[in-house]
């Protein structure tokens, strides 16, 4: 096979280390070409508190400066990486005021997103491309735009006649959403002592477990990333203004994080390569 080549479409800065950090790892430490395209600045949200950063209240107004050299900072943990950052607006979780802001980037044309991402597809010729269901993983309204715009940009990057000024078209061979499985999160909250959470809504509540896991059986691809660990937790803690969203996973006590993280799960969503029923170790697999 050519160099191996990998593209990862996220919505905000620390999407790329909670989700997926270990798998961006792997692959960049190994020589494959990894790509990360992350949609917007990630300007809302939680602030957490920073020393000599200043308050949250200091920071808001560049809050969207600051999460960049953060998602700087977190991909030097993780290897070498080609960061692409698009740009846009966050949107704000669902059914909050700022969904309606009309610079958001919910409320752009997808066709701009899709460009913009398709543009990329053909510069770095992918074989792999991950991103979010079309849930979003969990329903923020970014992460569907991402998975909208990613999946439009692979279709609009295979078609010669699609901006032909932009470059060759470049078929992605495999595409792949990240997903946790439900058997993992229901294991974690009868752990919830030994994982260091007082309470095991802590980390996933029974509801949340049936809106945003992936049953175990729909799972094709598990990879090993127990290797990069250090590599991860040093990305998540380089996102230091989302420590809100963080300190859940950051608290966990070292002997317990391979077990709760050492794999990183995903659910094969399209393929031009012929399926074998496995599941899957690596997501180069059966790619020419």
């Amino acid at each position: 096979m050519k160099s191996r080549r990998l593209v990862f479409v996220h919505a905000h800065p620390d999407d790329e280390a909670l989700s997926t950090g270990g798998t961006i790892a792997r692959y960049a430490s190994g020589g494959t070409h990894v790509c990360l395209i992350t949609c917007t600045n990630g300007e809302l949200g939680e602030i957490a508190e920073v020393p000599g950063l200043g308050s949250p209240d200091d920071i808001r107004d560049r809050l969207g400066e600051v999460r960049r050299a953060e998602l700087e900072e977190a991909c030097r943990h993780l290897g070498p990486v080609d960061l692409r950052m698009l740009g846009f607006h966050d949107s704000g979780m669902a059914g909050t005021p700022a969904n309606d802001d009309p610079k958001v980037f919910v409320n752009q044309p997808l066709a701009e997103a899709v460009r913009r991402i398709a543009v990329i597809l053909r510069e770095v010729r992918p074989q792999i491309l991950v991103t979010y269901n079309d849930f979003g993983f969990y329903g923020h309204p970014d992460h569907i735009r991402a998975h909208e715009a990613a999946l439009g940009a692979i279709d609009a990057a295979a078609d010669p006649a699609y901006e032909p000024t932009t470059g060759d078209a470049h078929r992605v061979s495999k595409v792949y959403y990240t997903a946790v499985p439900k058997g993992l999160l229901r294991t974690a909250r009868t752990m919830a002592e030994q994982l260091g959470w007082d309470d095991p809504d802590e980390g996933f509540t029974e509801e949340e477990i049936d809106r945003i896991a992936t049953d175990d059986e729909l799972i094709t691809t598990a990879l090993d990333v127990s290797a990069y660990l250090d590599r991860k937790f040093g990305a998540l803690r380089a996102h230091r203004t989302q420590l809100g969203t963080t300190e859940w996973v950051l608290k966990i006590p070292e002997e317990y994080r391979a077990l709760a993280f050492g794999t990183e799960f995903y659910v094969l969503a399209r393929s031009t390569a012929p399926a074998d029923g496995e599941q899957e170790h690596d997501l180069f697999e059966r790619v020419t």
